[in-house]
């Protein structure tokens, strides 16, 4: 074979590897007993699984009330446990009966896209956009009102107006 052809092979070989080979086993972990405290937030046996790559609503935003309902009995989950963010909650990929709940929650359009998720593969992301678009389109949860308003937004300008009123004194 020729140089090039070497080359040619090699970077193809490569191209397979890091698009087609899985790199590292993700361990399922079970949680028992776990309850929603949000759209966005399990509490598992004394810890708190932030679901990774979406964000909701907080408590205080309006349009919580148009989002669907949550089962709070505790159940049973499946999780891929990724890391933990700054407040120490544990972020995962969360599964119910082998239904894949941070998509499903971006389906139903009780949640969004978190601004800053870092996806594992540009698959994973195509999917969470293709939900989002369809949430959109069909004016699903947030998106079945007037205004709605991303919660990262919201909290970020939350932030902003307290702070102008603590050096106000207001608070």
């Amino acid at each position: 074979m020729c140089k090039w052809m070497m080359k040619s092979l090699f970077v193809h070989l490569v191209f397979i590897f890091i698009f087609f080979v899985p790199f590292r086993y993700e361990p399922v972990e079970r949680a028992l007993n776990c309850y929603w405290i949000d759209h966005d937030t399990l509490s598992c046996e004394k810890e708190n699984i932030r679901l990774l790559y979406i964000d909701s609503p907080e408590r205080d935003q309006k349009v919580r009330r148009s989002l669907a309902r949550l089962d709070y009995t505790p159940k049973e989950y499946s999780l891929k446990i990724k890391g933990r963010d700054r407040y120490q909650r544990l972020l995962a990929e969360v599964y119910l009966n082998k239904i894949y709940l941070n998509l499903e929650l971006v389906k139903n359009g009780s949640a969004i896209i978190y601004p800053f998720a870092r996806f594992v593969s540009l698959k994973m992301k195509s999917q969470f956009l293709s939900a989002l678009y369809s949430a959109q389109i069909n004016k699903r949860g947030l998106w079945g009102q007037e205004s709605s308003y991303n919660p990262y937004y919201w909290r970020k300008k939350k932030k902003e107006l307290n702070k102008k009123l603590t050096l106000r004194g207001e608070m």
